[in-house]
């Protein structure tokens, strides 16, 4: 019993909002299961979808990863605790090193969330526009290879000494170029010029301006590992 009292101790977890309003360069998006397509590891209902990029795109969002991994450490609620390399780190602080030295980024969010009034579960849906900035019909379909961009928000959390990370949440996408077999292709819109993904999903790239994560996630996640 002594060992059940210490494992749970040690499994508190502890939740930290690390940035609101992040953007990633244009990358090609694959394993996207996004408003009709919903993904359920493990019971847990959520949208996801992964960014692949060469090494030299990914840089600085590796290390802007790595920055808001030291910023979880040093949170007050974290400071302190034990820090040993995670037991399982594909994508602890929110990307993988691929064998051919692509990197891999994964972003996701509950497919559902509860209303504050009736406190049912009730399904939301991702926004996603155009590179002109065009509401796309919610049910398109996201197909491997499509050019996106991502707006997300940042969440860390840590568990034991061994399980412990970061968390990219998903919260709107940009579709620069769609590859067929989705609903709404980009290519039928004409306009003089194209916003930046700032005007076009709000905010900045420095995650500054503190507006609200459009999703309606919650600055964390209840079970990373869920």
């Amino acid at each position: 019993m002594e060992g059940c009292r210490y494992f749970m101790a040690n499994t508190e977890e502890k939740n930290v909002q690390i940035s609101k309003v992040e953007f990633t360069p244009l990358a090609k998006a694959h394993y996207a299961k996004v408003n009709t397509i919903i993904d359920n590891y493990k019971g847990r209902k959520r949208y996801c979808i992964n960014l692949l990029m060469d090494k030299e795109t990914a840089a600085p969002l590796m290390k802007k990863c790595a920055e808001w991994e030291q910023m979880l450490k040093n949170d007050p609620s974290i400071k302190g605790q034990k820090w040993n390399p995670v037991a399982y780190p594909d994508y602890n602080i929110g990307y993988k090193v691929l064998d051919d030295g692509n990197v891999d980024f994964r972003f996701r969010t509950d497919a559902f969330q509860k209303d504050l009034v009736t406190k049912e579960l009730k399904q939301k849906h991702i926004i996603i526009f155009d590179k002109y900035g065009k509401a796309m019909d919610k049910d398109v379909s996201i197909g491997d290879g499509s050019t996106v961009i991502v707006r997300f928000s940042v969440g860390g959390y840590y568990m034991n000494s061994a399980n412990h990370g970061i968390n990219l949440y998903l919260d709107i996408i940009m579709v620069d170029k769609l590859v067929s077999g989705g609903v709404g292709d980009t290519s039928g819109f004409h306009f003089a010029a194209a916003p930046s993904p700032q005007e076009v999903m709000g905010g900045n790239e420095n995650g500054a301006d503190g507006a609200d994560n459009g999703s309606g996630e919650p600055s964390v996640d209840d079970d990373p590992f869920a």
